[in-house]
């Protein structure tokens, strides 16, 4: 019998074509489906945030974040949480950042009224909510910001969406803000507790028009029945002073509030109702309408208030971003459109109480940063928590009011196992969170190592620009979209420390 053997020789430019061609797929491949596992990352690149002058130069003496504006990330949930007050311009990370004088840094001319923001997201990633504060009309300039220097303006609530790479919000400045003024950007990050932090640097004149209310913010439910709905909203601002709010069901006006409240009654039971504010100043401007939120009355039965209304979830049934459901005896929150996800199991559903009594165990335990002695705890605050205990290795470590803890006098190069318990104001606990394992740096990674806050570089794992690994006991960041190429040989990845 004969057996054929074929051999197909191509010329070596077509070879080389092809192989061309095969890496370029196979990259292709390979971005699609890990480049939505990168990080998020992100700065207010217009107006141009301090970081961002830093970057281009205009901005001295600023340290690593001319380096990296995009890395200012602390916890979120500001400013309930967050970095702490004299270190918000940096995160709580970049120390350079926190100096403040008249003078220190330079700034952009702003008009008063309505202007845009916009950030350059070097990695997008699931948002819950943006935050835009500015410092209060009487704030000192020469002393490093706190909570009680600023106050929301603008916000913007995603409810988990995936943002553009460029992302623009427009906001109005309040009319008596003139002259030196911080503007506070915080980005609130939907699937992590964490949050980036951008401050602008203002010059604010007026150009003499007359200026409108500020948008209401933050409208949402804080209590509701079978029949009923009532609503409430962070206040807005004018030159002139607040006359009213019109509130809207549906796109149609329903009535009106001289307060930041209002109870909507006479309404179906399990339905629901799109509502959007405006603000009416004392001379009559109106501002334009708050962002849309969609609230459900209560199911029949259940008219006291929110408490067990929840429906159960239904793997058939498509739910969207802000939809609760019951399942397993917890209650959930959909942060994005899902069908067929099981609570519990999949990313997209939120764990926000339980349905019977007692609090919901901490989730996503992490650390922001470990030392040779020491390790930055940060996990998602449990609905209805006073306070968390945190335990080592199954015992009592210390307490937080606040979602992170830092223990130290912690062992080099070692493992340990942390996990956290809930408290409410009753004294009641929940179960304990999913253990979190972490080893300590190597005897020398002292306290601000800062390749200790960056994974060790994976060969398996995509990396996209700006993405930081730590690799043969140095720091390198990616310059653009790379796999499997080591850190100290290919020229995607740039030596930082």
């Amino acid at each position: 019998m004969i057996n054929p053997h074929f051999n197909l020789s191509l010329p070596s430019k077509v070879t080389k074509l092809l192989l061309g061609c095969s890496t370029f797929l196979l990259g292709l491949l390979f971005f699609t489906l890990f480049a939505d596992s990168a990080s998020a990352h992100g700065y207010i690149e217009s107006p141009a945030s301090r970081a961002y002058m830093c970057k281009q130069g205009e901005n001295t003496n600023c340290g690593a974040v001319q380096y990296e504006p995009q890395s200012i990330e602390a916890i979120g949930n500001f400013p309930t949480t967050g970095p702490v007050d004299g270190e918000i311009t940096g995160g709580g990370i970049f120390k350079e950042l926190y100096e403040q004088t008249p003078d220190r840094w330079k700034k952009v001319t702003l008009q008063t009224g309505l202007n845009t923001f916009t950030w350059k997201l070097t990695a997008a990633h699931a948002t819950d909510n943006w935050k835009y504060y500015i410092t209060k009309a009487n704030w000192d300039p020469s002393k490093p910001i706190g909570r009680d220097d600023i106050e929301l303006f603008c916000s913007f609530d995603d409810k988990g969406a995936k943002p553009n790479p460029s992302t623009s919000h427009q906001c109005n400045i309040p009319a008596d803000r003139t002259g030196y003024q911080l503007i506070l950007g915080v980005w609130d990050i939907a699937d992590t507790p964490n949050a980036f932090y951008q401050v602008i640097d203002a010059n604010i004149v007026s150009n003499g028009a007359a200026q409108g209310p500020t948008v209401p913010a933050n409208v949402g439910s804080v209590n509701k029945t079978d029949t009923t709905i009532t609503l409430k909203w962070t206040a807005s601002t004018a030159p002139t002073g607040i006359a009213k709010y019109e509130i809207y069901r549906d796109g149609v006006l329903v009535g009106t509030s001289s307060t930041n409240t209002y109870v909507d009654n006479g309404l179906t039971v399990n339905t629901s109702y799109v509502y959007t504010v405006r603000a009416v100043d004392n001379a009559g401007d109106k501002s334009q309408a708050s962002p849309a939120v969609t609230i459900t009355t209560s199911a029949a039965g259940n008219g006291g208030g929110d408490t067990n209304t929840y429906p159960a979830w239904e793997a058939s049934k498509v739910y969207l971003g802000g939809a609760k459901v019951q399942f397993n005896g917890d209650i959930y929150e959909a942060k994005w459109w899902t069908q067929n996800e099981t609570p519990g199991k999949a990313q997209v559903w939120k764990l926000i109480g339980d349905a019977g009594a007692g609090l919901a165990a901490p989730t996503g335990v992490h650390s922001m940063k470990t030392t040779s002695t020491s390790v930055s705890l940060m996990w998602t605050a449990s609905l209805g928590a006073a306070q968390y205990e945190i335990y080592l290795n199954n015992v009592l470590l210390g307490m937080s009011t606040l979602t992170a803890y830092e223990a130290t006098g912690l062992s080099a190069g070692t493992s340990y196992v942390f996990t956290v318990v809930a408290v409410d104001g009753a004294g009641v606990k929940s179960q304990a969170s999913t253990p979190f394992h972490v080893k300590t740096a190597t005897e020398g990674g002292g306290a601000g190592d800062n390749e200790t806050l960056y994974p060790e570089w994976d060969a398996k794992k995509a990396y996209v620009g700006g993405d930081k690994v730590h690799f043969n006991g140095a720091t390198y960041e990616a310059k653009w979209w790379t796999y499997n190429e080591l850190p100290n040989k290919a020229d995607v990845w740039k030596l930082v420390k």
